[in-house]
C-alpha cells in the first residue's frame, strides 16, 4: 500500500509551463503608450511589449525598442525638415521683399534725381532768360551815359531818357536780385530824367544854352550809380538760381 501511494504521487501531472503571454511583464501588459509596429504583420503594439497581439509573434524587445527608435528618429526628423523648409519659405519671402523694397527705393531715389536734374535745367534756363531781360533794361539806362560821354543834343538826349524810362516801367523784377538792380537804376534815371528837364526848360523858357557844368555834374553822378548797376547785372548773369542741383 505505501507503495502504492507513492506511485500516485509520482503520476501527479507536473504544472504547465507558463504561456507568452503569462510571461509578460505587468509593466508589459500595461504598457500602452509610445506604439510600435510589429516587424510581421505591421500591426501596432507597446513598445515594451515582447509579442504582437494580432499575429502572436513574438519579438526581440531590442529588435521594437530599435524600432520605435528609429520611428522616432523619423518622426523628428520629419518636423525638423518641415521646420527648415518653413524657415527657408519665410526667409525667401523676407529676402525677396527686402530686394523689392530695394530695388523700389532705388527707382525712386533714380527719378526723384532726374526730376531734379530737369527741374534744375529749367531753372537755369530761365535764369538765363531774366538775365538777358535785366540786360537788356541796363543797356537802355547805359545808353544815355554813353551818349553823353562823346556828346549829344538835347533832342537826341530827352529821346534816350524816355525810351529808358518806358522800358522800365514795362519791367517786372522776377526776384529780389533783379528788383535791386532796378532799385538803383532807378537812382539813375532820376538823375538823368532832371537833366533833361533842366536842358529842356533852358532852351524852350530861357532860349538859352544850359549850363553845361551843371549837366556834366548831374551826369557824372548818374555815370556813377550805372556803373554800380552793371557790376550787379553781371553779377546776376554769373549767379546760379536757387532751385539748381548740382550732381
Amino acid at each position: 500500500m505505501p507503495k502504492q501511494s507513492e506511485d500516485s504521487e509520482a503520476k501527479e501531472p507536473a504544472e504547465e509551463p507558463e504561456t507568452v503571454a503569462e510571461q509578460l511583464s505587468a509593466e508589459d501588459a500595461e504598457s500602452v503608450e509610445s506604439p510600435t509596429t510589429c516587424v510581421k504583420c505591421g500591426a501596432e503594439m507597446p513598445e515594451a511589449a515582447r509579442f504582437c497581439a494580432s499575429c502572436g509573434n513574438v519579438v526581440d524587445p531590442n529588435a521594437i525598442a530599435a524600432n520605435a527608435r528609429k520611428k522616432r528618429t523619423a518622426i523628428i526628423a520629419g518636423a525638423v525638415a518641415l521646420v527648415l523648409v518653413l524657415a527657408a519659405g519665410v526667409g525667401g519671402v523676407v529676402v525677396v521683399r527686402q530686394q523689392q523694397a530695394a530695388k523700389a527705393a532705388s527707382e525712386a531715389a533714380a527719378a526723384k534725381k532726374a526730376a531734379d536734374k530737369l527741374a534744375a535745367e529749367k531753372a537755369a534756363a530761365k535764369h538765363a532768360e531774366q538775365a538777358d531781360e535785366l540786360r537788356a533794361v541796363f543797356n537802355k539806362v547805359a545808353a544815355i551815359d554813353s551818349a553823353v560821354s562823346v556828346g549829344t543834343n538835347e533832342r537826341d538826349y530827352t529821346s534816350k531818357v524816355q525810351d529808358a524810362r518806358a522800358v522800365i516801367d514795362a519791367y517786372n523784377p522776377p526776384d529780389s536780385q533783379t528788383q535791386s538792380v532796378i532799385t538803383k537804376l532807378e537812382g539813375a534815371m532820376t538823375l538823368y530824367s532832371s537833366a533833361s528837364s533842366y536842358w529842356n526848360a533852358a532852351i524852350i523858357d530861357s532860349y538859352s544854352s544850359p549850363d553845361e557844368d551843371l549837366l556834366a555834374t548831374g551826369w557824372q553822378s548818374a555815370g556813377t550809380v550805372v556803373e554800380a548797376a552793371r557790376a550787379m547785372v553781371d553779377s546776376y548773369e554769373n549767379s546760379e538760381p536757387e532751385s539748381t542741383v548740382t550732381y
